[in-house]
């Protein structure tokens, strides 16, 4: 499958790049249901590694709803080493649902991690709505395996194309007009 071509490549770049203008060209036929996943599975294929050089190329793309599910693949992979930075991320997703979820998701995996005070930035920032705040005051705070599994959930609801698995190593290097990011 084409979605295939962009995982398994042994050059991730070069992966990402026919998959961006492969989504772009689908997004422009009017194929507008598959446009952004081809992306996506390379960016999650890639970020599992290297946080540095998908964040590098994702700047370089232009933000379109194209590419709303490369940027959610991409914050919710980085989320898991950093989500406040990650939250840059997820402000340049253009999808309002995408972006709830996304949002959601990493700010419960601040909870489940004890970074309070990346998650009162997030909440004093306005990167959460009263309601997502509400629902995190509800949650069990003590019990990170419980919370993981939710920000799991919430995560593969953000971008429903494909599972949010995997782990990963590396550095970070922040959102577009985030830390790192330009």
């Amino acid at each position: 499958s084409l979605k295939g071509c962009a995982r398994t490549s042994s050059y991730p770049q070069a992966a990402a790049a026919w998959a961006a203008q492969f989504d772009q060209a689908a997004a422009s036929g009017g194929n507008a249901t598959g446009a952004g996943q081809v992306l996506a599975d390379a960016m999650r294929s890639w970020s599992r590694y290297d946080l540095n050089g998908p964040a590098q190329f994702l700047n370089g793309l232009t933000p379109s709803p194209a590419n709303d599910p490369a940027v959610v693949t991409y914050a919710l992979q980085a989320g898991r080493v950093d989500p406040s930075t990650a939250m840059a991320w997820v402000a340049q997703i253009s999808d309002p649902q995408a972006k709830a979820a996304a949002s959601s998701a990493l700010a419960v995996r601040m909870l489940a991690s004890g970074q309070t005070d990346a998650l009162n930035q997030a909440i004093s920032s306005n990167a959460l709505t009263p309601d997502q705040v509400q629902f995190l005051q509800q949650l069990p705070a003590n019990n990170p395996f419980i919370l993981n599994r939710i920000a799991n959930r919430m995560g593969a609801a953000a971008n429903p194309g494909g599972p949010q698995r995997g782990g990963f190593r590396g550095g970070f290097g922040g959102g577009r007009g985030g830390p790192g990011g330009g």
